[in-house]
């Protein structure tokens, strides 16, 4: 004799949604690059990552190109779901703690702020500024006349730099712009170091932040030929003078020496 299955013993569940946060509300998490928090529990770390990878795929598409990593875009079954998402710029909060293991390779500014602003403690990844370093940056920069300029001409590399300085300009094909974007960043600084190698050069000045005296500005130009597309690539970005010394080591071990303000980086 058959038996009759009531329809809601049947009828699929709903998948489960999580919900945006502009606060810690939970100890667990995903902080995603604008810093909005998406809350859930230990154990749902997983789902709620592949919901957010649904939800937003646009989103973290762009991020995953954004970071050069637009080999996931494809193929996402073949890796974790936590896994792009921290490729891509979010971060795990875990127990009310930012383990190192959970975070991108850097944090955007309003990561930070948002880890500031629910006291969560955190240790930056090695190359990146503290987010009172960032801010100490962003006051001193904003009224030197170079910088004026360029954000006045609605020039979108500068106003994105300011806007996240975490980030790192990069311009193809164009280093006369590079180094004019270089140079109104870097007014007013106090020493210079830089290193010829082979195909390229790298500089770094010291910025004129009295609190901060291990903040500076890098411009790196590397030329990948004729041959190449694209021919040049020009990097701009903020470093502290532990990871420069770092750099120099591995370039001297490479028979390349450097010149300048040496002593700016003891």
């Amino acid at each position: 004799m058959a038996t009759d299955i009531p329809p809601e013993e049947i009828r699929p569940q709903p998948e489960k949604t999580f919900e945006s946060s502009r606060v810690a509300s939970s100890p667990d998490g995903w902080i995603s690059t604008n810093g909005v928090f998406y809350p859930c529990t230990p154990q749902e770390h997983d789902e709620c990552a592949d919901y957010l990878l649904k939800t937003q795929k646009r989103f973290i598409d762009h991020l995953l190109i954004e970071s050069e990593h637009i080999e996931m875009l494809g193929e996402r079954v073949l890796h974790p779901a936590r896994t792009i998402l921290k490729t891509a710029g979010f971060a795990l909060l875990s127990g009310n703690q930012l383990a190192e293991s959970n975070l991108p390779e850097i944090l955007t500014l309003k990561q930070m702020e948002f880890a500031e602003r629910n006291n969560l403690i955190f240790t930056p990844k090695s190359g990146q500024l503290s987010l009172e370093e960032y801010q100490s940056f962003l006051e001193s920069v904003k009224e030197l006349p170079g910088v004026k300029k360029l954000v006045e001409r609605k020039n979108v590399v500068i106003n994105n730099f300011l806007d996240d300085p975490t980030r790192t300009i990069h311009i193809t094909d164009n280093d006369s712009f590079a180094k004019q974007v270089f140079a109104a960043l870097s007014e007013g600084s106090t020493a210079e170091v830089s290193v010829k190698y082979s195909k390229g050069t790298a500089t770094w000045r010291r910025l004129n932040l009295p609190d901060h005296p291990d903040v500076f500005l890098e411009y790196e130009f590397h030329d990948h030929g004729y041959d190449s597309t694209p021919e040049t690539e020009s990097f701009v970005w903020l470093i502290n003078k532990q990871d420069i010394r770092k750099y120099l080591e591995r370039m001297r071990k490479a028979g390349y020496y450097p010149k300048g303000d040496l002593d700016a980086l003891n």
